[in-house]
């Protein structure tokens, strides 16, 4: 029977050994067997030395402590059943029954081992935290002497926007750097809301010296019926251009009612102007944007001795029955009233202040401006000027009894003037072309326009 096969006995309930028989030593009942196990694989090979040299030396005192150990329990022992000799032989050798029943202790060897490695690890945890701890304040003392943008050293400071070197500081927007001007000289065209307006810059380029409004088709707010509606406005004055801007206000009407403010800048990149207007009229505020349509025509005075101009102004005076008087050259102006709004003319006048425009291209009169003649006097009826507007409009349009009829009549009467008007109602134009006679009601031939035939 093994020595470590203690086993609770059926009948009885003590933890007993078993007899070589498998009998209970307590009550003989038999105890069921269980599959029997090598020693060295159930019990661990005893360290302590002193234990195994009595073990060896003392075979015969095994069988008493297997013996003795099936009494060990004596709270389960029945006093009736005991045999006295285990009672005498658990009495002389108390002391090894309970180091069978009890786990045995750990090994001294083997708790020395777990506390070095448990003091081990601990010094590998305090070693790494210090290691940490020294490399995080190395690294703090770095930065802290390490020169910073806001303490660089003296030597390396660099410019700055607020302390630049003297030499080096750039124009800001409060002191600009000259302008690179001049601007070229001549009349400048914007087609605005209200229509159009054409600004004369001098010679110099750095002076404004005529501003010319005309409105087509416009009213800002609402205008008393009594008040004649402005058409266009001529102003001479000077103003100053400051590094390619102005501004511009004025009065276009005769009781202060109607004020214009203009003002534009250059754009060098793109050559041209652009700018804001706004129009106060009654108490009501318009305003608007405008850039100029192109460079403008340089005011270049052409003597007149350019054959071919003075022929066709000639021509249209012997064809109007105009007076052959001395011309001087005035001008070369860009008029407004054209097709596209930028059409190039010189402009003559005659000694009595009769202004004949010619287009140079090709040497066609445009227009006769003689409104600084209008006479006084007695006036003609509407019916005699139309025959003579017939006339005259029939002697300077070749083919005129064919053609007039694609376009569009018509006649208005002033108070103190005739309109005689023929028009091309073609689209795509920016001002329709058309000709134009007008009369005073006197007779006087006052203004003649046509721009019917200059595309055909």
């Amino acid at each position: 029977m093994n020595l470590s096969t203690v086993v609770t006995c059926p009948n009885c309930k003590m933890r007993v050994l078993p007899k070589a028989d498998g009998t209970c030593p307590s009550c003989q009942a038999i105890i069921p067997q269980k599959e029997k196990r090598l020693i060295s694989k159930s019990i661990e090979p005893i360290e302590n030395s002193e234990a195994s040299t009595d073990l060896k030396q003392e075979p015969s005192s095994m069988t008493k402590i297997k013996t003795t150990a099936k009494v060990v329990d004596k709270r389960r022992v029945s006093h009736g059943s005991v045999p006295t000799r285990l009672k005498e032989e658990t009495k002389r050798k108390p002391a090894l029954v309970p180091e069978l029943s009890k786990p045995r202790a750990r090994s001294p060897k083997k708790t020395w081992l777990i506390k070095v490695e448990g003091i081990g690890l601990l010094l590998i945890l305090v070693v790494t935290v210090f290691i940490a701890i020294r490399k995080a304040t190395n690294h703090d003392e770095a930065i802290a002497n390490s020169p910073t943008a806001t303490n660089p050293p003296a030597v390396a400071e660099p410019p700055t926007a607020t302390n630049p070197p003297a030499v080096a500081e750039p124009p800001t927007a409060t002191n600009p750097p000259p302008f690179a001007g001049p601007l070229t000289a001549g009349e400048w065209v914007a087609i605005t809301d209200f229509g159009k307006l054409v600004f004369t810059v001098d010679a110099t380029g750095t002076k404004i010296t005529k501003m010319d409004y005309e409105f087509s088709n416009w009213e800002c707010g609402t205008v008393p019926s009594s008040v004649r509606a402005v058409k266009s406005v001529t102003i001479e004055s000077e103003w100053t251009i400051t590094d390619g801007y102005f501004s511009i206000g004025n009065f276009i009407d005769n009781n202060s009612s109607q004020y214009m403010t203009f003002s534009g800048s250059y754009d060098a990149a793109i050559q041209k102007f652009s700018g804001k207007w706004e129009e106060t009229s009654y108490g009501t505020n318009c305003f608007g944007t405008w850039e100029s349509t192109s460079s403008p025509v340089s005011p270049i005075l052409i003597p007149p001795t350019i054959s071919s101009q003075v022929s066709a102004i000639e021509k249209i005076r012997t064809d109007l029955e105009l007076p052959e008087l001395p011309l001087d050259f005035i001008e070369k102006t860009v008029m407004m009233t054209s097709p596209t709004g930028v059409l190039v003319v010189d402009i003559y006048q005659d000694s009595n202040g009769r202004k004949y425009s010619v287009h140079p291209e090709t040497n066609q009169v445009v227009e006769i401006d003689a409104r600084t003649l209008l006479p006084n006097t007695e006036t003609l009826s509407m019916e005699v000027l139309k025959s003579k507007a017939m006339k005259y409009i029939k002697a300077t349009i070749p083919d005129f009894e064919h053609l007039q009829s694609s376009w569009q009549y018509d006649e208005v009467e002033t108070e103190d003037s005739y309109i005689f008007a023929w028009y091309d109602m073609t689209p795509g134009w920016l001002n329709h072309p058309f000709a134009q006679i007008g009369f005073h009601k006197s007779g006087l031939l006052f203004a003649y326009y046509n721009t019917l035939l200059l595309n055909k």
